[in-house]
């Protein structure tokens, strides 16, 4: 038989190691405690403010403009009205959008250039400011949307 040259562990020597590892880990333990830093209370506190989101607000006109009528003599001195040629003037070269429906903010359609002409088809309507035509190229009657009449000039006939 063949002797082992190792070390022979003791009951008393295992409570010993199980002794001494325990007051490690307390002491490891404990001096997290002991030695972390200061809290400091004069520190402020996180602090949520809740925005509520905004919501739709709708306005409601409470007296609709009437639409106006044209004389004959307003009309022969350059008015616009439905079934009249304008082009696009005022712009500086910059051009004027053509909008899905009247106003500022609705969607830009097209482009149209410094010059370009266009038959009013609809309008007008007032919004933000603005009187709107509905305008439609002749050349090509993708070419619509909604024109501020500040940019606009009649004109008699189409180039």
């Amino acid at each position: 038989m063949a002797q082992s040259s190792g070390i022979r562990f003791t009951g008393g020597m295992l409570i010993t190691a199980i002794f001494f590892g325990l007051i490690m880990v307390v002491l490891c333990l404990g001096s997290l405690f002991i030695f972390r830093p200061a809290s400091n209370s004069t520190a402020p506190l996180a602090v949520f403010t809740v925005i509520p989101a905004p919501t739709a607000t709708v306005i409601l006109p409470t007296e609709i403009p009437p639409t106006p009528t044209f004389s004959t003599d307003e009309l022969l001195s350059g008015r616009i009205e439905i079934g009249v040629f304008v082009k696009i003037n005022g712009t500086e070269g910059a051009g004027l959008r053509l909008r899905a429906e009247p106003g500022v903010s609705a969607a830009a359609m097209v482009l149209g250039n410094e010059g370009e002409e266009f038959l009013v088809k609809d309008g007008p309507s007032r919004k933000d400011g603005f009187n709107w035509w509905k305008l439609e190229s002749q050349k090509d009657a993708t070419r619509n949307g909604w024109a501020a009449a500040d940019y606009l000039m009649a004109i008699t006939q189409p180039e």
